[in-house]
């Protein structure tokens, strides 16, 4: 007994061989469900899903518009992803992509606080080109690391964001060029961790909003080198919360719409490198504080619109501009040059061992300005300080503070001062000359080997006494005697210039002292006149110290609300801001007592005393209680009211300061409005007053149905086959009544809707019409892509009546398209069958076996017989030839073998070893296929009448398969025994076991197809023109 094995392999995946080229990739690439894939030899990229990588080695990527795809990216990743460069890259977008849907990216991950690192090896870049709007983000995440690559933003690309974070981001050893982006090149947006540019060039030519933006987040930069070319008008350059610049970057503005660098609360720049050319308002902006120190160079070179560095802080909010060891040039501005605009007593503008030259076009605004435009009062300290306000008759000043050493030779021109500040020490080597105007104020020296230059065209310090040359008594106190003696007595003048004291008495300047008589507390003058110049100075006795004054204490309280002017104070006393209402919590309230006796008697040892109004201002305490909420200044009772039912609570929004009490409530039934529900108010300020708690009404309004509401219930697929009756689908819902929905079947060939259940065949979509209810509104004609059923049409199989000598029988009546007719031919006696065909619309088939193949369409079967002649037939002889093929062994073996017409002809095949996994033998005769017999699996040819050829293909050696993922529309299902196999059309389905044995083979319709009682193992399903599939069934 022979054994035949029969192994039906279908091709799962045939490699193709790697082109030398990469190849252009037109398709989106969407790695969040995806395996691991390898396509970089054909495509450039590979994913590691196991690691979450991406690598890009030579990807070259075109992009264009899909309507309708509610994704347009290019790449899209899970999180945590990581994007490896190697050599470049390239993501071409072209087109106008839809604004309806989503805009296009290039790298985009789409899930929250995720996590996308971008690294290079080899050199790795990305660059993205082309001509496209619409855009979004090209490169969008919430947390963005990039190290180690070159990513350049071509000119073309119009889009918000070239590199969106919706945290943070990281740039590590980077070189990042975005040449002209539609609005921020760098944004974040992470109030809790600093984006960083480190060891990295970024390059910005052009954009239309601010260039970099970390909109609620700090910025670091390190040791890189920031270039921005031109932002939009009223668009910063760079924009914080908190900017700190350091280790010897370097920044370049050339041109911001609005701010060069714009931070919310702090800038710091430490050891860098900063110019700024142009601005469409201030050079440097912040809303706390700036700072620029360590050997820093800051330059402004155009006129500013506005205050060239500017620290605007918030109410009540302390601003704060510091420059230390550093350099400032500010070329000029329109408004103040180094400007802190609040009027915060803590206001500061500090300015140490620094170079600072800054010049303002303004005549209100001074080149310091602290308390926005008042009085200037920096703190400087030793530094050299230049300054130029908008006054035309005001020369350019410059002022040496504290401790200074010029580093080399200073000329003061004809229209420049030059001011020794009180107490400032001047050291040079070089050499000093004044041809402007030089003041030597109270108690300053200069040191060093330099030499001082006097000439005719300057003022000499020697001929311009100043106030602060002049020494004044101190510690004068009111006694009651004369103190005129020890007045004069304290009385001197004297100066040094490089080493020369010069006694300003020696120059005849005669001194008298207004009023003459020193005795009374106050002011005294002393006067200084040479010719009819005349230099004063004042001087004062002290008043006499007052004894211990004691504050106020209050009985009883008062209910929070009322203002302090309700309360009574002692004689003398009354409140500061008699308007202020007393809160709960408090550590007193500003009350002031007038002083009388104050001419002689010095009250400023008393806490609180303030001189220039003879006041004493002291913290009287008040006892003050809750009042209930209700009555808070931001009480709002909610008013209308609404939700939708099937709503909780929770679902409807109360203004701010109310909570439900109970927010999982249901928000109720319609037919029961308005229903009622506990809710609480806090007040904003629960230190004075109570928590309050009210009943609040709400109107529940009907809900609208939709089609996830309803569950769809097609015919039994068994049943979908034509028989003549009716076909009725199922729609049903838990959230009303079902006998309020009418069903109606549209049938999709002629769009005639009907409201009867359908007999005819074809497809057909279900509607429905909704009444309405106590708690939802009506629906007219709901449908869903989902809701439709195709009824399977019939044919009908009639024999020739006309048939003569003999009969034809059908093994059926009627058949499915594709279904196999067997007839049956019966000649009469003596007789033989000379034709077999049918015909149909398509017209006539002649028929060589007694099998048919059902067309869709009704067919007639006719057929001839002739008489058998009396005189025995000479045989005839027909060759069929059996071909020897590579990989096959066929019994008889190959050749050609002579048969007598109508015998058979049978054969074996079996497949050689090496041939036995993927080869799947597909075997024809004159073109038809032959199918082996189940029982032992032999291809028999039956009836032979002519020559016969016979074919056998799909023979190749074995390689590595792997079941393919089905296209849409085609599932296979197993389950003990069962086999459910769904097809989106009627195709042919072969079953074959393990051995290559085929099973079974049936016409399958659209839909559902079941097969049962089916013995557990593994077997090879063949779906008409797919690959293969492994199947296990248990």
């Amino acid at each position: 007994m022979q054994k035949i094995f029969i192994l039906l392999f279908t091709f799962l995946l045939i490699p193709v061989m790697a082109s030398s080229e990469i190849e252009q990739l037109t398709t989106r690439l969407d790695f969040r469900d995806t395996e691991t894939t390898d396509q970089l030899d054909q495509y450039g990229y590979k994913w590691d899903k196991e690691n979450l990588t991406l690598t890009l080695k030579g990807l070259n990527m075109l992009i264009e518009p899909i309507e309708n795809n509610y994704n347009n990216s290019a790449i899209t990743l899970p999180d945590k992803a990581i994007v490896k460069l190697i050599g470049e890259n390239t993501i071409t977008h072209n087109g106008n992509f839809p604004e309806q849907n989503y805009p296009y990216s290039s790298i985009r991950q789409l899930f929250a606080d995720n996590t996308l690192n971008i690294t290079g090896e080899n050199n790795g870049s990305l660059i993205l080109k082309g001509n496209a709007s619409n855009a979004g983000y090209l490169i969008e995440s919430s947390y963005i690391n990039i190290s180690n690559v070159t990513i350049i933003a071509k000119e073309g690309l119009s889009y918000k964001n070239a590199i969106h974070s919706y945290k943070s981001m990281q740039i590590n050893d980077s070189k990042i060029t975005i040449e002209d982006c539609g609005e921020t090149a760098f944004y974040g947006n992470d109030a809790n961790k600093a984006s960083t540019i480190k060891n990295s060039t970024i390059k910005v030519l052009k954009s239309g909003k601010a260039a970099i933006r970390m909109n609620y987040g700090d910025l670091a930069i390190e040791n890189s080198s920031i270039e921005i070319g031109e932002t939009a008008q009223s668009s910063h350059a760079i924009s914080a919360n908190k900017i700190t610049i350091s280790n010897n970057s370097k920044v370049t503005v050339d041109k911001a719409g609005y701010t060069g660098i714009y931070a919310t609360k702090d800038i710091s720049i430490n050891n860098c490198d900063i110019t700024i050319n142009k601005t469409g308002y201030a050079g440097l902006f912040a809303g706390e504080n700036i700072s620029i120190s360590n050997g820093s160079m800051v330059a402004i070179k155009e006129k500013t619109p506005h205050h060239a560095v500017v620290v605007k802080a918030g109410n009540d909010q302390a601003g704060t501009i510091t420059v230390d060891g550093s350099t400032l040039l500010i070329n000029d501005s329109e408004l103040g040059g180094i400007t802190v605009r609040t009027n915060n007593a803590s206001n500061k503008i500090t300015v140490s061992n620094s170079y600072i030259d800054v010049h303002c076009s303004s005549s209100t605004y001074k080149c310091f300005n602290v308390n926005d435009g008042q009085e200037s009062k920096p703190t400087i300290n030793n530094s050299f300080v230049w300054e130029k306000d908008g006054d035309v008759d005001a020369k350019k000043t410059g002022t040496i503070y504290g401790e200074y050493t010029l580093n080399e030779d200073l000329t003061i021109q004809q229209d420049e001062v030059l001011v020794i500040s009180q107490n400032a020490q001047l050291t040079t080597n070089h050499e000093l000359t004044n041809n402007g105007e030089m003041q030597i104020r109270e108690n300053s020296t200069f040191k060093g080997s330099g030499t001082f230059i006097e000439n005719n065209e300057g003022t000499q310090i020697v001929e311009t006494l100043t106030e602060d040359m002049i020494s004044v008594p101190q510690d004068l106190k009111y006694t009651g005697e004369d103190l005129s003696t020890v007045a004069n007595s304290a009385i001197n003048l004297s100066m040094s210039i490089l080493g020369e004291t010069v006694p300003l008495e020696a120059n005849d300047w005669k001194s008298t002292i207004e009023p003459t008589e020193v005795k009374n507390a106050g002011t005294y003058t002393i006067k200084y006149t040479k010719e009819e110049k005349t230099v004063s100075k004042t001087f004062e006795v002290a008043k006499a110290d007052k004894a211990e004054f004691t504050t106020p204490e209050l009985a009883g309280s008062v209910t929070y609300g009322v203002q302090l002017s309700t309360i009574d104070l002692p004689e003398g006393w009354k409140w500061e801001k008699e308007t202020d209402i007393p809160t709960v919590t408090n550590s007193g309230y500003s009350a002031i007592y007038t002083v009388k006796d104050y001419n002689n008697y010095n009250w400023t040892k008393i806490e609180g005393y303030q001189e220039d109004k003879q006041e004493v201002t002291r913290n009287i305490t008040v006892s003050v209680t809750k009042a209930t909420g209700d009555a808070a200044t931001d009480y709002t009772e909610p008013s209308g009211l609404s939700a939708i039912y099937g709503q909780t609570l929770a679902d409807v929004r109360l203004p701010e300061g109310w909570i439900w009490d109970a927010p999982e409530t249901s928000v109720g039934n319609v037919i029961t409005n308005p229903n009622s529900f506990v809710a609480t108010f806090t007040p904003d300020d629960l230190g004075n007053y109570e928590v309050f708690k009210k009943e609040l009404l709400v109107t529940v309004n009907k809900a609208d149905l939709s089609v996830t509401d309803f569950q769809f219930e097609a015919p039994n697929p068994e049943e979908l086959v034509y028989d003549g009756n009716k076909k009725a689908a199922s729609i049903t819902t838990s959230l009303i009544d079902n006998d309020k929905i009418t069903i109606k079947y549209k049938e999709n060939a002629s769009d005639n809707i009907t409201s009867e259940a359908p007999t005819e065949a074809g497809t057909y979509t279900v509607i429905i019409d909704v009444a309405e209810s106590d708690n939802y509104n009506k629906v007219t004609d709901m449908t869903n892509e989902d809701w439709t059923f195709t009824i399977i049409p019939v044919y009908t199989i009639t024999i020739d009546p006309s048939i003569t000598n003999g009969t034809i029988k059908a093994d059926k009546e009627t058949a499915q398209a594709g279904e196999t007719v067997t007839l049956t031919v019966s000649p009469a006696t003596n007789h033989q069958l000379s034709t077999l065909s049918y015909s149909w619309t398509e017209g006539s088939v002649i028929l060589t076996e007694t099998t048919i193949i059902m067309p869709a369409g009704n067919i007639t079967v006719t057929a001839t017989f002739s008489a058998i002649p009396v005189t025995p037939p000479i045989p005839t002889y027909y060759t069929v030839t059996l071909p020897a093929i590579e990989g096959v062994t066929t019994d008889p073996a190959a050749g050609s073998y002579e048969i007598e017409s109508w015998d058979s002809f049978s054969f074996f095949l079996t497949l050689a070893e090496g041939y036995q996994k993927d080869s799947q033998p597909v075997v024809t005769a004159d073109g038809k296929t032959l199918v082996p017999r189940i029982s032992d699996g032999k291809y028999i040819i039956t009836n032979v009448i002519n020559d016969t050829d016979i074919e056998i293909t799909g023979i190749i050696k074995d390689m590595a398969t792997s079941n393919e993922p089905l296209p849409s529309g085609f599932h296979i299902t197993t389950s003990e025994g069962l086999l459910l196999v769904t097809v989106p059309y009627a195709t042919r389905l072969y079953l074959n076991e393990i051995s290559g044995r085929m099973i079974l083979t049936r016409l399958l319709s659209p839909g559902d197809n079941r097969f049962e009682g089916l013995a557990a193992g593994v077997y090879i399903l063949t779906i008409d023109g797919r690959p293969g599939q492994k199947v296990l069934l248990k």
